[in-house]
């Protein structure tokens, strides 16, 4: 799928992640941005009435998060040429907490109450919740 333009709009230019139902990539949008591309990619499960259900639900569920801890939602669509529905969310750049913990080993444990606090804060805003404010 690299080269391939999504709605017209998402240029996608390398493979992030893939998993059962999809894959996510580094694409580029109108004006340059980068962001990640979220497709449900296995034919099966994007034609799943269900499963399609479920994927809408979580690009509204997404849209409706403002937080400094989770990932910013920017657009979902269906590609009129192959069909497939995609999420497209910010790019974010750096390292996965496994990438964290293979560099620096164990965490001292004022880091990791300080990685839980942002993590409960994002929850909780996408709970519904105000937020603590206690991970910034």
């Amino acid at each position: 799928m690299i080269g391939q333009v999504l709605g017209g709009k998402y240029t996608l230019l390398s493979t992030i992640g893939e998993g059962g139902m999809g894959a996510v990539y580094k694409a580029e949008a109108p004006g340059g941005e980068r962001v990640a591309v979220k497709v449900l990619s296995v034919e099966a499960l994007a034609t799943d009435e269900t499963v399609l259900a479920r994927f809408w639900r979580e690009a509204d569920a997404a849209r409706k998060i403002d937080s400094p801890h989770v990932t910013r939602f920017l657009d979902r669509g269906k590609d009129e040429a192959s069909g497939l529905p995609y999420l497209v969310m910010e790019l974010l750049e750096g390292e996965d907490a496994q990438q964290l913990l293979d560099r620096l080993g164990p965490l001292s444990p004022d880091l990791a109450v300080r990685i839980a606090l942002q993590v409960l804060d994002g929850l909780a805003i996408a709970g519904g919740e105000q937020g603590l404010g206690l991970g910034h």
